[in-house]
């Protein structure tokens, strides 16, 4: 089966922004703001080979931004 090789950035109930992939059961790290997190989700993708970031805004609306492999 291919790996669905995406992230999710969203923010928690906490306050923290969380960095996830798309098939992961727990978050990856956690962020005190959305620009780091997706920084690090960006990196992620790149080193695993490029794929979609989907980054969620505090009211949930999403944003997708494709990331090529490094």
């Amino acid at each position: 089966m291919a790996r669905n090789n995406g992230r999710t950035v969203y923010l928690r109930s906490d306050g923290q922004w969380a960095n996830k992939a798309n098939d992961a059961l727990k978050a990856s790290g956690f962020h005190a703001d959305r620009e780091e997190a997706c920084l690090e989700a960006a990196r992620m993708l790149a080193a695993d080979g490029g794929g979609e970031l989907t980054v969620k805004d505090e009211a949930g609306l999403i944003e997708r931004r494709s990331i090529p492999a490094a």
